[in-house]
């Protein structure tokens, strides 16, 4: 019998899901599934077995069973019980001690691999499962007269299960915070004695937003740790984007990850890939009517995050190039629009010369190659930010090229951008950027925006950097807008321009400060409930374990 298709309606949606053509392979020796476009064409490969797997599955049957797929959020716990030391003087000590909790868990899994029963084991099994047979057989002779031992025995056991499951109960509970035990306000330290802290709930605070700058080893990242566990016994949830490799657990504080067990998450990008259509058109109202973003908006957008990023290679002809591009992308595939279509319109492109083409194809086809954006999943910002304490970290770790960190960074702000629209002042949303430098903080921007209008929204964005050399006059001016400023020792050539800034501050305060100690610009409690003008006071940031 001979079926005829209709596909001219769906042809681009056909293209951009499978391009020219569409070939699947079951490779042998292959471990893991890879789906590449070489060329427009589509390469799907699977291990051997995989083919056998689905052989006698109906399709219908196997489309259910891929939609059902979910995306993993591994959880760390720490199990070690050491003190903690400011700002973990002692890295290579804590080195030590994960990777023996580490060889622990192997040991673990090497027990229950030589503890699995043999050939031999297997057939004492079989014999000893015959003779019971014939025990069975006795046994039903004498069933009535042991019906009461049995009635006896259940009770019994039944108190027994009872018991287990109180037990069970009672560690969950002991499991969770308790947030009457801690204090709304996260404590930022201590000066003569005094203790200073961020008044994160407080209305009369300007926004929630803080600048975290001092050198590299002064105590930024423990500052940090230290607050989110503040917040975190309030059953507040908080997002980390992790540029550095700052936060993976060799490099957090042993009583932190123990303090926050399986609370403490990490969300690999490398390994897992991360939720987020950068060509969607999301939805917009305009006097009152709701509708989808043109395909204008969309493009300017991407544009502006490549141009952004290739500062020094993005021209205004590789920029209107770039556009041109997206936007035909946006009009023939809409929202499965996917990197790998728009390098194969530049390709195609017309009216531009191939040096200008090729100038934007060398630099984003690395990009288009390790595209980690799943296009049609659903994000999980909703999750991530549910009561309960839990920190999650978006770790970038893994890509050597900074370009391809700062793309990632920059559109995941962007999709967190417009998550946040509904969100309200009165939940707040922590999220925490490292090296902030390397972000764009132009007009337009995710950031600039952020600081600008997230308070209304709900955000609470804590830039942390290194230096402030690399941000321009209107940038830095952006920073201000920040309700608090934390500064450690910074760099020698940044203590005059700082303490200018700063106000009152001299630059002998910025030079004199310790290790582990700050300047904390910001507003805070007076002895009448009432928040004061800006102020600073200089604070140690106490031990993690005397909190």
């Amino acid at each position: 019998m001979i079926r005829k298709y209709n596909v001219g309606r769906n042809v681009n949606t056909l293209r951009a899901n499978c391009g020219h053509g569409l070939v699947i392979s079951f490779k042998k020796g292959a471990r893991l599934k890879v789906k590449e476009r070489r060329h427009g064409v589509i390469v799907f490969e699977s291990p051997e077995q995989s083919g056998y797997d689905t052989l006698a599955k109906p399709m219908n049957q196997l489309a259910v069973s891929y939609e059902e797929q979910t995306e993993r959020i591994y959880s760390t716990i720490s199990g070690a019980d050491e003190a903690d030391e400011i700002a973990s003087e002692d890295s290579e000590s804590i080195k030590e001690k994960v990777g023996s909790s580490e060889q622990k868990e192997l040991n673990v899994s090497k027990f229950e691999v030589t503890n699995t029963f043999s050939v031999e084991d297997t057939g004492k099994v079989r014999e000893s499962s015959e003779a019971k047979d014939v025990q069975t057989e006795k046994a039903r002779q004498s069933h009535n007269e042991n019906d009461e031992q049995t009635n006896r025995t259940k009770t019994s056991h039944e108190a027994e299960e009872e018991k287990h499951q109180e037990t069970e109960t009672s560690l969950a509970t002991a499991k969770k915070p308790d947030t009457n035990l801690y204090s709304e306000r996260p404590l930022i330290g201590v000066e003569n004695n005094q203790e200073v802290y961020w008044e994160f709930h407080n209305n009369q605070l300007s926004n929630r937003h803080l600048i975290i700058g001092g050198r590299s080893g002064q105590g930024k990242n423990y500052f940090i740790q230290s607050l989110l566990r503040d917040l975190s016994r309030t059953n507040q949830s908080a997002v980390v984007i992790d540029y550095s490799s700052s936060n993976t657990r060799t490099q957090l504080d042993l009583v932190f990850l123990k303090d926050m067990g399986d609370r403490f998450r990490e969300r690999i990008v490398y390994h897992e890939g991360f939720s987020l259509n950068l060509f969607l058109r999301r939805e917009k109202e305009v006097a009152g009517v709701a509708g989808k973003e043109k395909p204008t908006e969309v493009a300017r957008r991407v544009v502006d995050v490549f141009s952004s990023v290739y500062k020094n290679g993005f021209g205004p002809q590789q920029i209107s190039a770039l556009y041109e591009a997206v936007k035909r992308g946006l009009e023939r595939y809409d929202d499965k629009m996917k990197m790998e279509h728009l390098l194969e319109i530049l390709e195609e492109l017309d009216g531009y010369a191939n040096s200008v083409l090729s100038s934007i194809i060398t630099r984003i086809v690395q990009f288009v190659d390790i595209d980690s954006f799943g296009y049609e999943s659903r994000n999980q910002w909703e999750e991530y930010f549910a009561p309960g304490g839990n920190i999650t970290v978006i770790q970038l770790a893994g890509y050597d090229q900074d370009e391809i960190k700062k793309l990632m960074a920059e559109f995941i702000l962007w999709d967190f951008w417009y998550y946040t629209q509904n969100g309200t002042k009165d939940k707040p949303i922590p999220v925490i950027l490292d090296e902030a430098q390397n972000l764009d903080f132009s007009d337009g921007s995710p950031s600039a925006k952020i600081l600008r209008e997230g308070r209304k929204f709900g955000w609470s964005a804590w830039f942390a950097t290194q230096t402030f050399n690399n941000f321009s006059k209107d940038e830095l001016t952006i920073l201000d807008n920040a309700g608090t400023k934390v500064y450690f020792n910074p760099a020698e050539s940044e203590v005059c321009v700082l303490a200018n800034r700063i106000g009152r501050a001299t630059p002998e305060e910025l030079w004199m400060l310790q290790k582990g100690q700050c300047l904390v610009l910001g507003q805070f409690m007076q002895r009448d409930q009432k928040l004061s003008n800006p102020t600073y006071y200089i604070v140690k940031v106490p031990a993690m374990n005397t909190r």
